[in-house]
């Protein structure tokens, strides 16, 4: 019996020395899974109105219930909406949704990133780690260029892996050169969009030109937005990268109080809406929702039928837009080509290498990632050759390729297979 306290005695000992190293290996970048956000924003909502009710009689509703207009979506009839009153929220919500010619109202969902481990980084990267491209060299003529939206966290944009493939808002290049320069640099609007300076996209939550976005606050907490950029341009073994322009659109923001990285509808909608005007093809998101499908969500991706939302599956819960035909929900098998250990669930669409996988960090080193999110950018990838090969795909149509063409999966799902895609692909 003594033998045996001592072994324990001496195992535990041996943990509490180690944990430091160990957890200095394998940082995790997103809330731990269990470690719920809450809910929604203190005070915020989002109220969605239909064409019948007047300007006077949205108006006195702001006033009875002393609300403040904070932004508007036209797109979907909604406004963003700041609480001011001493109502219970729960009860307010409960009033606005008896007003006639209301369609929804809801709070500012939180949402939270997806999630994702990242290894040690390191300067250059000699390979190792990374598991077989699935994409196969490809000899048919690209058609077309796919502008892809990447809603997450800052990006590194002067990432070494990172060059040459971002999207260019021709609108915000006065000079036409094809090219970004200082001199596009102008304090102006120019293509009158409401967003000054917007020549890579836009920082939805500081409210400023993408390019202003990586001051990094938290660099452990803001690290996905980089490795899904790098994981989104890189690894092509054809002429596919030559046909992608990504947006960078920043969504997450981090709370030094609560030390969540964390996105809500607020900035989500006007993101997707944003990428809808500019000609986006397919939104990647770095985020999931918590829970159920916001109305607020749920409403900007129906507006945007011919956007294909890539999006990664909820690591152990059920977040689905009932109906949609064009949502894609990706989780990650590991390098085994088995479902990964941190997915517990069976509500994801396709099943997509994602455990491991060698990207770019901000800083200009590179580390081996994991995660759902991962795997999204690898469904992504596939869905930009595609597209590129028959541009004429609706998103609903690109959806379906995806899905039928998919292998099965021991214990429920289906597993990408871009080889059958191909073969698939409807002849031009």
């Amino acid at each position: 019996m003594r033998r045996n306290s001592g072994i324990i005695v001496a195992l535990g000992l041996l943990l509490f020395i180690a944990y430091p190293f160990l957890r200095s290996r394998q940082q995790v970048l997103t809330p731990i899974r269990g470690r719920r956000l809450p809910p929604h924003r203190p005070g915020m909502l989002l109220l969605a109105v239909d064409g019948e009710m007047s300007q006077r009689a949205f108006q006195e509703v702001l006033d009875r219930w002393r609300l403040s207009r904070v932004a508007s979506y036209p797109p979907i009839g909604a406004f963003l909406l700041r609480h001011r009153g001493d109502t219970p929220f729960e009860r307010l919500l409960a009033e606005l949704r008896q007003i006639p010619h209301v369609r929804f109202v809801s709070p500012d969902h939180l949402c939270k990133p997806a999630f994702l481990l990242v290894g040690p980084p390191r300067r250059e990267w000699a390979g190792g780690a990374t598991p077989e491209d699935p994409f196969p060299v490809v000899t048919l003529p690209l058609r077309s260029t796919i502008p892809v939206a990447l809603l997450s966290s800052p990006i590194d944009l002067e990432h070494p892996a990172l060059q040459g493939l971002r999207w260019l808002n021709a609108g915000e290049d006065p000079d036409h050169d094809g090219y970004a320069t200082l001199r596009d640099l102008n304090g102006l609007d120019d293509d009158g969009n409401g967003f000054i300076d917007d020549l890579f996209g836009w920082n939805f939550v500081t409210r400023a030109p993408a390019l202003e976005g990586w001051t990094f606050t938290e660099p452990s907490g803001l690290l996905a937005g980089t490795v899904m950029g790098g994981l989104l341009s890189a690894g092509f073994a054809h002429d596919v990268g030559e046909r992608l322009r990504w947006m960078p659109l920043t969504v997450f923001a981090y709370d030094p109080d609560s030390r969540h990285v964390e996105c809500s509808d607020s900035t989500v909608v006007p993101a997707i809406l944003y990428a809808v005007e500019r000609g986006a093809r397919i939104v990647v998101g770095g985020w999931t929702p918590q829970g159920r499908m916001s109305p607020a969500l749920q409403a900007v991706f129906r507006a945007a039928p011919d956007l294909l939302f890539v999006l990664p599956a909820v690591t152990d819960g059920i977040a689905r837009l009932e109906g949609s035909e064009n949502l894609l929900l990706v989780a990650a098998l590991d390098a085994s080509g088995e479902r990964a250990r941190y997915v517990r669930t069976n509500a994801f669409d396709l099943a997509a290498p994602g455990d491991g996988v060698v990207a770019p960090v901000a800083g200009g080193g590179y580390a081996p990632c994991s995660g759902n999110g991962v795997a999204a950018l690898h469904v992504a990838r596939a869905a930009v050759l595609l597209a590129s090969l028959a541009p004429d795909l609706s998103a609903a149509a690109l959806r379906r390729l995806l899905v039928e063409s998919a292998a099965p999966l021991p214990g429920g799902g289906r597993r990408l297979d871009l080889r059958q895609a191909l073969s698939n692909l409807p002849s031009p």
